[in-house]
């Protein structure tokens, strides 16, 4: 079963291509890529942990409130 930290290991650098990526995205692209079942939540909190390392916590605040400004 895959870890928080094993998806976030794995979720930088596709955050990094698309920093817009949501975990849904990233949960399909690593079920693809290494043909494993990834629980939501868990693929959640890891891309989390992915984009706080990469942008740091400010930036998931900002990209939230861009998003929801533009819907």
């Amino acid at each position: 079963m895959a870890s928080q930290a094993w998806i976030a290991e794995r979720a930088v650098p596709l955050l990094r291509d698309d920093p817009s990526m949501g975990a849904k995205e990233v949960r399909k692209e690593l079920e693809k890529q290494y043909k494993v079942k990834i629980n939501y939540q868990t693929c959640w909190y890891g891309r989390q942990r992915a984009a706080d390392k990469l942008f740091g916590k400010w930036m998931i605040l900002l990209i939230g409130y861009i998003d929801s400004k533009q819907r």
